[in-house]
């Protein structure tokens, strides 16, 4: 079993009087994590309270939630909980994930759809469409939901998407 992080903010106050905004990585071991999630989502509760009342941490400081780590070890078992995945992505922010002709579909605010396929060979297609917006704040928290969709569908991070898209490149 994995390694479940969760980032907590909080305030702190520097030597020369200013605030600096500090985030802490707190691990939760997966048994843990997967029983505060079942719970969860069979109450439709939010997660973020029943997560930290399992970890200790308050309420207020869970900000953001993500697996770490790479592809599981049988990559046959992690597609065939695919939907399971999509699910759990971001908990009580995505819509339910509905099934298709192969196609799993989500959304989330600004992130209109969400969609993914499993191709031969173990590779996964994802495609989404983003609405049209003036603010800032919106945008950036479609991105971020989106970030959040694809590390949970890939395994990777946007650091590490990124890096891979430019070595297939130049291999190429």
């Amino acid at each position: 079993m994995g390694i479940y992080k969760v980032k907590r903010t909080h305030l702190k106050n520097l030597k020369d009087g200013g605030i600096k905004e500090v985030i802490e990585n707190i691990r939760i071991p997966a048994k843990d994590y997967e029983s505060v999630i079942k719970n969860c989502r069979e109450e439709k509760g939010l997660g973020r309270g029943k997560l930290a009342k399992e970890s200790g941490i308050e309420e207020k400081y869970i900000t953001k939630i993500e697996k770490s780590g790479k592809y599981p070890p049988n990559r046959n078992e992690f597609f065939g909980k695919l939907e399971k995945v999509l699910g759990v992505t971001l908990l009580d922010k995505m819509s339910p994930v509905t099934e298709d002709d192969g196609w799993y579909h989500t959304s989330y605010g600004l992130l209109s759809r969400l969609s993914v396929r499993i191709l031969d060979k173990g590779m996964v297609e994802v495609e989404h469409e983003m609405e049209m917006s003036t603010d800032m704040k919106e945008a950036a928290v479609a991105i971020r939901a989106n970030n959040q969709f694809l590390e949970g569908i890939t395994g990777y991070t946007a650091k590490e998407r990124s890096k891979q898209m430019k070595n297939k490149v130049t291999k190429d």
